[in-house]
């Protein structure tokens, strides 16, 4: 994990925390299609706590156009990222009905069985 110590060097050991975030967030791809919700929390918390690090320091002028442009394919992956999380979502929510339907049927038949 990055120290407070470490954003008050360079500017290239900035950038480089702020590419550490954006790793970070690249890897979350393996974590969603593994569907290992608790790791990608804990992931994305850890990137927060990065990110919020980072900017405790003001960017310099001389980095802003690097430093958008990180923040811009982060917010990129994010939004592609909750497009496939709300699909997987949609999907567990559909199998879980079709198990609760499922489960009704199973006990209307137990029911009428019974009275057999």
């Amino acid at each position: 994990m990055i120290n407070k110590q470490k954003m008050d060097s360079s500017t290239n050991e900035r950038l480089l925390i702020l590419e550490e975030a954006l790793l970070k967030t690249r890897q979350f791809d393996s974590l969603i299609r593994n569907e290992d919700w608790d790791e990608l929390k804990e992931q994305t918390e850890q990137r927060q706590k990065i990110l919020e690090l980072f900017f405790t320091n003001e960017v310099s002028d001389e980095d802003k156009t690097k430093v958008a442009q990180i923040i811009e394919e982060i917010i990129k992956l994010d939004e592609s990222y909750k497009s496939t999380i709300l699909e997987k979502k949609t999907l567990s929510i559909k199998e879980t009905v079709g198990i609760k339907n499922k489960l009704k049927a199973a006990k209307a038949y137990q029911i009428i069985n019974d009275r057999q």
